[in-house]
């Protein structure tokens, strides 16, 4: 199966498979890891690992094909969606406007890097910026847009570089479809965007990091 992404926990690391369905992980130490497997149209699955030291596994993934069935139902008495969960993303996509790419999506888009996510949204530019570990994508904004990730005020960034960390995206391009959870970042910024990113550590939360006093 090919290009099905593989994930290794600890330390993080992904993969995808080449045409022939292979993938390989490298210089990992001995312990107990965690792989992840997934791709569009198919259930995602896991299994665990004991890796002896200098030791060598061939491990054949399996994944099954994916149930057909409906979407998650939400129903709205009226009150905001959660602001800091991915449940809450499900709930706006399912009753607000704006626009939502999943991870299936960004699967299906076959970027390298994660600011490449918005490259078919107009006024989101992606530029090439030179670091210190080589080139990097980068998000230009035509207009003042607020960023959250994990539902916390952030920087385009502190958004994780790799695709695969990405587990969701929200895109408002309009005052009017800026949910009402989310209206208080934008006070005094009436006219900003707003961008909401969801990571695959989700259920950490992110560092908040204080501005020292001159």
């Amino acid at each position: 199966m090919p290009n099905a992404e593989v994930s290794i926990d600890p330390p993080g690391r992904r993969a995808r498979t080449d045409a022939a369905g292979r993938f390989r992980f490298d210089s990992l130490d001995a312990g107990q890891y965690t792989l992840r497997a997934r791709r569009l149209g198919f259930s995602p699955a896991e299994w665990s690992v004991d890796l002896s030291k200098n030791g060598r596994l061939d491990i054949p993934l399996i994944l099954g094909a994916r149930i057909a069935q409906l979407d998650t139902v939400f129903i709205s008495d009226g009150r905001p969606c959660d602001p800091q969960t991915y449940e809450g993303f499900l709930c706006r996509r399912a009753t607000t406007r704006g626009r939502f790419i999943d991870f299936s999506d960004i699967d299906t888009m076959s970027v390298l890097y994660s600011a490449e996510i918005l490259r078919d949204i107009n006024g989101f530019k992606i530029a090439t910026r030179s670091t210190r570990i080589g080139p990097t994508r980068v998000v230009e904004p035509t207009r003042c847009t607020i960023v959250l990730v994990n539902g916390v005020p952030a920087a385009f960034v502190t958004v994780p570089e790799s695709p695969f960390d990405i587990i969701g995206v929200e895109v408002y391009q309009n005052a009017k479809e800026i949910p009402a959870e989310y209206r208080r970042y934008t006070w005094g910024k009436e006219s900003c965007w707003l961008v909401a990113y969801w990571t695959a550590n989700f259920l950490r939360p992110i560092a908040r990091q204080s501005i020292p006093k001159p």
